[in-house]
C-alpha cells in the first residue's frame, strides 16, 4: 500500500491552532502524504509558522495567497495536488494518528469511491462530544445521500472524508458564497458508485465563537435556501425514493436560518415570514416522516405556536446546550 494521499488545509488567521492541526497530520502513521497549505492571506503568524513547518518537513508544500476565502484556497489545493486521494482538513481541527490509514483502508477493502468517518466535537474546556464505533457500512449514492440529509450520521461538509480524485474532475468549490461545501457534496457522491463509512470517529472538529454556524443572519446566508431547493430538485428528478429526505434538509435549511434570526435585533419581517411559509407548506412531509427526528418535529410544532414562543424555546435550548458543554 503506497497510494499518495493530498491533503489540503486552507489557513486563515488560525494562529492558535495551526501547530495542533499539522503535528497530527505530520504525525500519522500513514506517511506517503503530500500535506498542501494555503495561506488565505493571513493577517496574524499563522503564514510563518507554515513556512516554518515545511522547513522541518519535506512533505509539506505552502501556498500564500492574497484573501480570497475557504473555497478558493481548497480549488488551489486541489490544482497542485499529486495524489490519487484527496483528503480536506481544517486548520483549526486535527485528527486521530490513524486517520488517514483508517480511511483508505476503507476504500481500499471496499473497492469504493470515497469514504467517510465518524466526528468528535471538542470545546475550549475541554469536553469532547461524540458518537464511536466499531462499525461499517457500504452504501450506494442514494442512501449516502439520505442519510446525509437526514444529518442522523455524517454532515455535508468535505472534511472527515477521503476521495478519489477523479471525483473532483469538472468540479470545484463555489467561490464567494457560504455553505459552500453543501453546494458540491451532493454531486460528489453522486458520481460515487460507492461509498465507504466507517463509524470510528477520527475526526476532531472544533467548535468557536467565529464558526459560520453560530453568528447571526445575514443576507449571504440566504444562499443556503437555494441550495437546499437545488438539491430538492435533484433529489426528486433522480433520487425519488428518498424525497422526503431533501424536503426534511429544505425545512430544516429555514429552520437554521431563523434560528439564526433569533440570534439578531435586526432582520427582515418579509423574510422571517417566507421561511415560516416555507417550513409550514412541507411541515406534514417532516411531521409524517418516520425517519425525520423528534427535534424537527418539536422545532415545527413550536412554529405553529407562534414565533414568539419559538425564539423563546430556542434560546431556552440553547442556553442549556451551553450549559451542557
Amino acid at each position: 500500500m503506497n497510494e499518495l494521499i493530498s491533503i489540503i488545509i486552507p489557513v486563515y488567521n488560525v494562529e492558535k491552532y495551526i501547530c495542533k492541526c499539522i503535528d497530527s497530520i505530520i504525525n500519522q502513521s500513514y506517511k506517503n502524504i503530500q500535506i498542501i497549505l494555503v495561506d488565505d492571506g493571513s493577517t496574524d503568524k499563522s503564514g510563518y509558522i507554515c513556512d516554518r513547518y515545511s522547513k522541518m518537513d519535506t512533505r509539506i508544500q505552502v501556498i500564500h495567497e492574497k484573501n480570497k476565502g475557504q473555497s478558493s484556497a481548497r480549488n488551489i489545493g486541489l490544482q497542485i495536488s499529486e495524489g490519487n486521494y484527496i483528503c480536506f482538513i481544517d486548520a483549526d481541527d486535527y485528527v486521530h494518528k490513524d486517520y488517514l490509514i483508517y480511511l483508505l483502508n476503507l476504500i481500499l477493502k471496499d473497492n469504493s469511491d470515497m469514504s467517510i468517518c465518524n466526528t468528535l466535537d471538542y470545546y475550549k474546556n475541554g469536553k469532547i462530544i461524540g458518537e464511536n464505533s466499531d462499525k461499517n457500512m457500504i452504501l450506494s449514492p442514494d442512501q449516502a445521500l439520505e442519510m446525509m440529509l437526514y444529518q442522523n450520521s455524517f454532515d455535508t461538509g468535505p472534511c472527515a472524508k477521503l476521495y478519489k480524485k477523479d471525483l473532483f474532475d469538472n468540479i470545484t468549490f463555489p467561490e464567494n458564497q457560504i455553505y459552500e461545501d453543501f453546494e458540491i457534496i451532493y454531486k460528489i457522491i453522486d458520481k460515487c458508485k460507492i461509498i465507504s463509512y466507517g463509524k470510528k470517529a477520527m475526526y476532531y472538529y472544533f467548535h468557536h465563537k467565529n464558526s459560520i454556524m453560530t453568528n447571526s443572519f445575514s443576507d449571504k446566508k440566504l444562499h443556503l435556501i437555494e441550495i437546499s431547493k437545488e438539491i430538492l430538485n435533484f433529489v426528486s428528478n433522480k433520487y425519488p425514493q428518498i424525497k422526503n429526505a431533501a424536503v426534511r434538509r429544505y425545512v430544516y435549511s429555514n429552520h437554521h436560518l431563523l434560528n439564526l434570526m433569533c440570534n439578531s435585533k435586526n432582520y427582515s419581517k418579509s423574510l422571517k415570514n417566507q421561511f415560516i411559509k416555507n417550513i409550514k407548506t412541507n411541515a406534514g412531509v417532516v411531521l409524517f416522516d418516520k425517519k425525520s427526528s423528534k427535534k424537527d418535529k418539536i422545532a415545527i410544532i413550536c412554529l405553529y405556536l407562534g414565533f414568539p414562543f419559538y425564539r423563546f424555546c430556542f434560546k431556552l435550548m440553547k442556553k442549556f446546550n451551553n450549559t451542557n458543554i
